[in-house]
């Protein structure tokens, strides 16, 4: 019997062998992103999450009377029966964006604000918002793969979990509680991510309306802050250059800021003089005497105290383009 306990929630996860113990039925090997997916999903939500892997269907309306959930197996799309197939011929669930729902996404578009607010300390207000991202980082993208749409140039998550299988010439194994394991590790860490998100919007709001000469100034690094300044409706984030905000070593780092809709570029590069130098020689040329480092793309620098990185920002303010 496989098994897993997860290191984010207190999920434990087994596959039984008869469909009485079952909670969760999902179809035999092989495993795919979808489901996989749906079963981490529930697990933020569920102590145990106990898996019987059938398609027959006389097992799976055993299972529906016993008030499991039936995933991505048995025809039927039934959120309140707690059914959530997509493969019958009359499916037709899709977002607005024209994006259909495989079980992973039928699954978060019914439990995953439940499932924000399981996982971290937010708000019913916060985890909808949150939860909305997280489909569009994350579930709509393992939807659309198992519709066969696809993006070649880069490994997707669903690309990942199906690498979980056994190849043609390898033995068959029982790889599924791997792939879920993948799938949750993956999941909790993008809910959390995206909740953290749009707590620290607030906070990213009150320094963007006391930024002066260009410069906005955060108490530390909050995910998604560039996002926040690209996206207010505050007149002044159009006058932002760089963010100054301490990083996860404890110095503080100068990011120069991108226009919007052009995310690989900056409003104001740093220096061309600074580009590529380290300590002692950043130090020399830009005064600074704490400088630590200027990355070579010119898009974020940094040194040792909060003064030193202030420092460097109004220096590259008044710097010639």
């Amino acid at each position: 019997m496989g098994r897993y306990t997860s290191n984010t929630s207190n999920t434990e996860l087994v596959i039984v062998n008869t469909v009485a113990q079952a909670n969760v039925v999902t179809h035999p090997a092989p495993h795919h992103g979808d489901e996989t997916t749906a079963v981490a999903i529930l697990g933020v939500l569920e102590d145990r999450v106990s898996v019987y892997r059938t398609r027959n269907l006389k097992d799976i309306e055993e299972a529906t009377s016993n008030d499991a959930y039936i995933v991505d197996v048995g025809g039927v799309f039934d959120p309140e029966a707690g059914r959530f197939d997509h493969h019958q011929r009359e499916y037709s669930e899709m977002r607005p964006d024209g994006t259909q729902y495989s079980s992973a996404g039928l699954i978060w578009n019914k439990y995953g604000v439940e499932a924000c607010l399981a996982l971290t300390d937010c708000t019913r207000e916060q985890a909808q918002e949150a939860a909305a991202k997280v489909d569009d980082m994350l579930i709509k993208g393992i939807d659309s793969a198992d519709y066969g749409i696809r993006t070649r140039d880069q490994m997707s998550v669903s690309t990942a979990i199906s690498l979980l299988n056994p190849n043609w010439d390898e033995a068959a194994d029982e790889s599924f509680v791997e792939a879920c394991q993948l799938a949750h590790l993956v999941l909790t860490r993008t809910i959390k991510s995206c909740v953290a998100e749009v707590k620290g919007r607030d906070t990213v709001e009150a320094a963007i309306q006391a930024a002066e000469d260009g410069i906005m100034v955060l108490p530390q690094f909050i995910g998604g802050w560039v996002q926040t300044v690209l996206a207010t409706t505050n007149p002044k984030g159009e006058e932002l250059l760089y963010g100054v905000f301490r990083n996860l070593q404890g110095q503080w780092n100068v990011q120069a800021i991108p226009p919007v809709g052009a995310p690989q570029a900056q409003r104001k590069p740093l220096p061309e003089a600074w580009r590529g130098l380290n300590g002692a020689a950043l130090a020399e040329v830009t005064g600074v005497e704490d400088a630590v480092f200027c990355h070579a793309g010119r898009f974020i620098c940094g040194a040792k105290s909060r003064e030193g990185a202030l420092r460097l920002a109004a220096a590259a303010v008044k710097a010639a383009s």
